[in-house]
């Protein structure tokens, strides 16, 4: 970083301001070389980001049961979490890019398990309302395993333990546990000026977080298949709705393709089975087989009322 010192304002917030003026762009580029360039996992890493962008809005169950729990608020705010994590990343504040990770796999979690029968719907509607605490992790996952699919994948594939170790090593950063978890080991400093510790450019911890972000998407991808598993059978959606299709919880072949990509490698055996056994989801399938696909007719009829709707 090469700046006048002499010229640093005495002011505590405006000295700040400089250094992540003269800083930003340069190690946001440095990041974004890196990853276009030379980190392993790109292909992973846009994977995520085109799911984040096209299909993880459209994960949630939209029956109007779960409607009334929790509306679309846990996965949208999970999405807003793992979009702050990559401002993070560009900043290089890359512990606070953990926190925002924790968040995100916390909030599907918990929105799966508030969507639950056997959660009271009073108790889903004051966590929304920000009137309930939020449950411990631990608790909406011994919670979640009253679900028979929850229960059966973890007998089959442990991924709940794997899920929870997961989470506690993510714990262990935000709550710094020592000093490989401190700021000096994840976010190094080579300079400090007048005990303000500026950020750096750092590959070797870019590439962890880069990781970690990846592995935080695929056990999301992997609780929100266990949560609403019709999503892994494409459905022709817009052959039998047109342009007035579902808001939510069901998938075209190419998301459920997508889908499958990112849940964890370790479970794709389990739903592999389960999509193929469950009557549940295979009665779900059939039925949308056997609606009537939509006549060029009716579908002309659908664009008259959307440019009828517009014009009012």
């Amino acid at each position: 970083m090469d700046m006048d010192l002499t010229k640093i304002p005495s002011d505590p917030f405006e000295s700040r301001l400089e250094f992540l003026k003269e800083g930003f762009s340069v190690f946001a580029n440095l990041t974004i070389e890196y990853i276009q360039k030379e980190y392993p996992q790109k292909s992973n890493l846009y994977k995520c980001l085109d799911f984040m962008s096209n299909s993880i809005s459209e994960t949630s169950r939209s029956d109007l049961e779960t409607l009334n729990r929790v509306w679309f608020f846990p996965i949208n705010e999970a999405t807003n979490e793992l979009n702050e994590c990559l401002f993070r990343i560009l900043e290089t504040a890359y512990k606070s890019g953990y926190d925002n990770l924790r968040r995100a796999l916390e909030l599907v979690v918990t929105g799966s398990y508030f969507s639950m029968n056997n959660i009271d719907e009073n108790d889903a509607k004051g966590w929304l309302n920000s009137q309930r605490e939020t449950p411990l992790f631990s608790r909406a996952i011994k919670s979640l395993m009253h679900d028979k699919r929850f229960s059966k994948l973890e007998y089959e594939t442990l991924w709940v333990t794997e899920l929870k170790n997961f989470y506690w090593s993510l714990s262990d950063i935000i709550h710094t546990r020592g000093i490989n978890f401190s700021l000096a080991t994840l976010q190094p400093s080579n300079f400090s000026y007048n005990e303000i510790r500026v950020k750096q450019f750092s590959q070797e911890n870019l590439k962890i977080l880069l990781d970690t972000f990846i592995e935080t998407v695929k056990h999301i991808c992997t609780s929100i298949a266990i949560t609403n598993p019709i999503l892994l059978i494409g459905l022709p959606i817009d052959e039998k709705y047109g342009f007035d299709v579902p808001v939510s919880g069901f998938f075209r072949e190419h998301q459920s393709n997508e889908l499958w990509d990112l849940i964890n490698s370790s479970t794709k055996e389990f739903f592999k089975n389960l999509t193929s056994t469950d009557i549940e989801l295979l009665s779900i399938s059939k039925w949308m087989d056997e609606l009537p696909d939509m006549t060029d007719e009716e579908i002309e009829e659908q664009v008259a009322e959307f440019r009828k709707s517009m014009s009012k």
